[in-house]
């Protein structure tokens, strides 16, 4: 039995991240305030991720979220309780789907341009 295929999008309205499937959040940063400004300097290495024994955890009042790799897949839990372990919200996407979605949010508002395309040696 093979899984229906999903389109897995990270997104930033009105400063706010959320990880959409479908267009439907299954997950958010809800204290990630100005996040469109912070993406400006973002590169590949600041896409919150982890492992099943040191997984990215974030939380904030009444929010808890813990991203992890496994395999082939990343896990997205989150919950409304920071000192919760049980988060309800679980979503698992593609490795490859999570880290590309990533990388087009952060080529949106990071465009960084090779210095072969800008520079112009005299001639």
């Amino acid at each position: 039995m093979s899984l229906a295929k999903t389109h897995f999008e990270v997104t930033c309205e009105n400063g706010l991240v959320e990880f959409r499937v479908d267009g439907r959040r299954v997950a958010h940063f809800p204290a990630w305030e100005h996040a469109d400004r912070d993406l400006r300097h973002f590169t590949m290495i600041d896409i919150p991720t982890g492992t099943a024994d040191l997984p990215f955890d974030e939380s904030d009042e009444g929010w808890r979220i813990v991203i992890y790799e496994d395999g082939d897949s990343v896990h997205i839990l989150e919950g409304d309780d920071p000192h919760d372990d049980e988060l309800p919200r679980r979503t698992r996407v593609p490795r490859d789907e999570y880290f590309a979605a990533w990388e087009f949010l952060i080529d949106a508002f990071n465009p960084i341009e090779p210095v072969d395309s800008t520079y112009n040696p005299p001639e």
